[in-house]
């Protein structure tokens, strides 16, 4: 979509000034009568999806003055007959495809007021009075938009720039002076804040100190830095007059401030908390304060160390921090910060808020590595269970169990376990580790099973070292009459001369 900048609507202007990198800018809206804007329904169906921004996208803040039916035109140029369309939404609403007809000329600037090449679906929307969002997008390469007519006259077709259809504006804008508030005690440099709006855009605001211009701003949001030192301490009248590009002029109400530029007492910060005083992310610490000045207190501000989170001016002072996933980690020292008229500031003592990581809930992972499942081993051979564990944060330790048997815990990885299977039952056993992470989080592996079998009858190897000799003889000897599997050679389930024989006559020194 193209560029046709027309200078005569200002927040058309900055709109276009954002979106220069996607190569869309649109140039002018004008509503008659009044500027208004699509919100509520339409005559036919649109993209209930957001449009894509290939060919960019713009959008427009206006105000409807009057409710009613209008009737959307466009004014669009194309660059053939087969990509003549572009996307049009309000106040973020689904997208409709303006145009589209292959009776749209190449390269000629035609008024279309229908969807989807149908020339029967015009759209006509019910509108309502207030401000809205209008969304214009480009849906295809080099298509042109210079001009949007919203008409109430349904039967009226634009030619040329659309003024055939005009309405002349002699509707005076309306405009305010939003601060500093009525009553106000200002010192040293004060923004003095305006808003104006119009149907056919505001050309300018001016600035009036006790009826006297002393500025003119053609952009909004319309403001006037005023040093107030250069005035008398006292009371003056501040007022603002917006003239719309009809050349209507509107005034706002006056706003009556106090000068005042001898106080030098800073105001006091009487109390201030934040709460709670320890939060994770998706948590809000709600701050309060209550100040007081000799003069009066014009805003407390908020802050966590040096970083300002919010502003009021207006009194029970308060501000709610929400904690998103990006803020900082650890103590913060939450201050509130009083300013009176004349500029003085003080600060409350520091209130600690720490704000956490989120809650780990995520189990580790563990797995036995060694032994193998079905491996089988005599009892008394010593079983080397080994294990590996990860977490997302950190493994606190792995404990080993033979069934539902603790056998042994380990806290440092490589996890492993040697198990001397003495006195073991001959059976398959299940061998499983369990891993803990720092954050009490417990998840067990699946088992591996394993099978302990006796041993063989008459082979004298009482430490299965291989050999038969004294040490074998001590072991058997220091079980005798006890129900010691690795000693019990003829497995009558007691070691006693029965098994010495059958050591002795092993004997290989």
């Amino acid at each position: 979509m193209k560029i046709k900048h027309i200078t005569s609507v200002t927040h058309i202007k900055k709109a276009s000034t954002f979106l220069l990198a996607v190569l869309l800018l649109v140039g002018v809206l004008s509503a008659l009568p009044g500027t208004a804007s699509l919100t509520g329904k339409a005559s036919a169906a649109c993209l209930a999806t957001a449009p894509p921004t290939t060919y960019g996208q713009v959008t427009q803040t206006v105000n409807v003055t009057t409710a009613g039916t209008y009737r959307v035109w466009s004014r669009i140029k194309a660059p053939d007959t087969t990509a003549n369309s572009y996307y049009f939404q309000a106040d973020g609403g689904c997208a409709y495809n303006v145009g589209d007809s292959t009776s749209i000329p190449a390269s000629t600037w035609t008024w279309v007021n229908y969807q989807d090449g149908t020339t029967s679906s015009t759209v006509n929307v019910t509108l309502t009075a207030g401000a809205h969002t209008l969304t214009y997008t480009g849906k295809e390469a080099n298509v042109q938009l210079d001009r949007v007519l919203l008409l109430t006259d349904l039967s009226c077709v634009p030619t040329g720039t659309g003024d055939n259809c005009a309405v002349n504006d002699t509707t005076s804008p309306s405009v305010g002076v939003d601060s500093p508030l009525a009553g106000a005690t200002v010192s040293g440099t004060v923004t003095i804040a305006a808003s104006a709006s119009d149907a056919s855009g505001v050309k300018q605001v001016e600035f009036l100190i006790d009826n006297v211009v002393v500025s003119t701003d053609t952009t909004s949001a319309y403001s006037y830095s005023w040093n107030t030192t250069t005035a008398t301490n006292g009371t003056h009248t501040l007022t603002a007059r917006a003239t719309d590009n009809a050349n209507n002029v509107g005034t706002s109400t006056a706003v009556s401030v106090t000068v005042n530029n001898t106080d030098s007492t800073a105001p006091t910060v009487t109390s201030f908390t934040a709460t709670p005083a320890s939060v994770v992310a998706g948590d809000t610490v709600a701050m309060a304060a209550t100040a007081t000045d000799n003069v009066a207190v014009t805003k407390v501000e908020f802050y966590s160390g040096t970083t300002l989170l919010g502003t009021d001016t207006t009194a029970p002072y308060s501000y709610n921090w929400v904690i998103t996933t990006g803020s900082t980690l650890g103590a913060h020292a939450m201050t509130a910060k009083a300013y009176d008229a004349a500029g003085n500031s003080k600060s409350s003592p520091n209130v600690t808020v720490t704000v956490n990581p989120p809650p780990d809930t995520t189990l580790p992972t563990v797995s036995i590595t060694a032994p193998v499942a079905g491996a089988s081993y005599t009892v008394g051979a010593t079983v080397t269970i080994n294990a590996t564990a990860t977490d997302n944060v950190a493994v606190a330790k792995v404990e080993f169990y033979d069934g539902t048997t603790l056998l042994n815990s380990d806290a440092a990885s490589p996890y492993t376990y040697a198990w001397n299977t003495t006195g073991a039952v001959i059976a398959t056993h299940a061998l499983t580790a369990k891993a803990y992470d720092t954050s009490g989080n417990v998840k067990a592996s699946a088992a591996v099973s394993i099978t302990i079998a006796a041993q063989t009858t008459g082979n004298g190897d009482v430490n299965l070292d291989g050999r038969v000799n004294a040490l074998d003889l001590s072991a058997l000897i220091s079980h005798d009459g006890q129900n010691y599997p690795a000693a019990d050679f003829n497995n009558d389930g007691t070691v006693g001369a029965a098994d010495m024989a059958i050591l002795l006559a092993k004997w290989t020194w």
